[in-house]
């Protein structure tokens, strides 16, 4: 559903709210399961498709902060970073920075 979602060139709201609800219930529902935190980082690309920068934010710090061993973990900091580092979205460079920081300091190695 969120391939649909993402490949479109304009994203139906409707249809992105729908799948945010049934990404995120599952990853509330099923927190100890694998696919919850790639649920998580699902929810934030289709929240920022559609410019829903503090539903990305939201997912995303309980991505990182719930499942520090999922092996995403840097890619979701990144994804936190360019969503504080963009104007349009959150647009807070000190605290885009902080976010790299930690993410170069904490995975120096990751791609």
């Amino acid at each position: 559903m969120d391939s649909i979602i993402l490949m479109q060139t304009e994203v139906n709201a409707d249809i992105a709210n729908r799948s945010i609800r049934a990404f995120t219930d599952y990853a509330f529902y099923c927190e100890n399961d694998s696919m919850s935190p790639i649920y998580l980082v699902k929810t934030a690309q289709i929240a920022m498709a559609i410019n829903n920068a503090n539903q990305a934010k939201v997912v995303l710090d309980r991505c990182i902060s719930n499942y520090p061993k999922f092996k995403n973990k840097p890619a979701a900091m990144f994804m936190l970073g360019q969503l504080y580092d963009e104007q349009h979205l959150l647009n807070n460079e000190e605290e885009a920075k902080k976010i790299y920081e930690a993410l170069i300091y904490e995975y120096p190695k990751s791609d």
